[in-house]
C-alpha cells in the first residue's frame, strides 16, 4: 500500500525490461522510475478487425493489444472474433501465429496452396470454435500446440502436428 514500489531505478543510464510479469505489483503503476528506463512488456495479442478487407497480410486489418497495427510474425497470439464484416483469408504462404483462436461464428480461410513448407504455422494452440476452411490439397497447416475444435473444420490439404515425439489428438 501507500509508498510500496515493485522496482526502483533511479540511475540515469541502463535499462531494465520485465517480460510477461504478473501479480498485483506488476506493471508501471508501482514503479519508481523517474528516468523512464524500466519497460514492462507482455505477449501481444492481435485481433482481426478486417477493416481493410480480407487479406491476412495487411497490417490495417489487425488491432494489437499494444502499439501500431502489424501483420502477425509468429510471436503474437491471434484472435479471429465474431461479428465482423470481413474474415481473414490467407492466400500466400508462411503466415505465422503463436496461439490461434477462431471464435464462435467466425471464419478463417486458408487458400494459399504454395510450395513453401507451410501456409499457416501455429507455434502454440490451434483453437477453433468457429469455422476453419483449408481450401485446396496444396494447403499446409502446421501446429505445435494442442488442437482444440468445437467448430467446423474443412481439411483438404496437409495438417502437421510438429511437436514430436508427443502424440497430438485432432478432434
Amino acid at each position: 500500500g501507500g509508498s510500496a514500489v515493485n522496482i526502483s531505478k533511479t540511475s540515469v543510464s541502463g535499462s531494465i525490461e520485465f517480460y510477461n510479469a504478473s501479480g498485483i505489483f506488476a506493471g508501471y503503476t508501482y514503479e519508481l522510475d523517474p528516468n523512464n528506463l524500466v519497460d514492462w512488456t507482455w505477449p501481444i495479442t492481435l485481433t482481426w478487425d478486417g477493416s481493410a478487407g480480407t487479406d491476412w497480410n495487411v497490417a490495417a486489418n489487425w488491432t494489437p493489444s499494444m502499439g501500431a497495427p502489424f501483420v502477425p510474425t509468429g510471436a503474437e497470439n491471434v484472435i479471429i472474433p465474431t461479428g465482423i464484416s470481413n474474415y481473414p483469408v490467407i492466400s500466400t504462404g508462411n503466415a505465422k501465429t503463436a496461439n490461434l483462436t477462431i471464435n464462435t461464428s467466425a471464419y478463417l480461410y486458408l487458400t494459399a496452396g504454395n510450395d513453401s513448407d507451410y501456409d499457416l504455422f501455429v507455434s502454440g494452440d490451434f483453437v477453433n470454435n468457429g469455422t476453419f476452411i483449408q481450401s485446396t490439397a496444396n494447403d499446409t497447416l502446421v501446429f505445435a500446440g494442442n488442437w482444440v475444435n468445437t467448430g467446423s473444420v474443412t481439411l483438404n490439404g496437409l495438417v502437421i502436428a510438429s511437436s514430436a515425439p508427443s502424440a497430438k489428438v485432432i478432434n
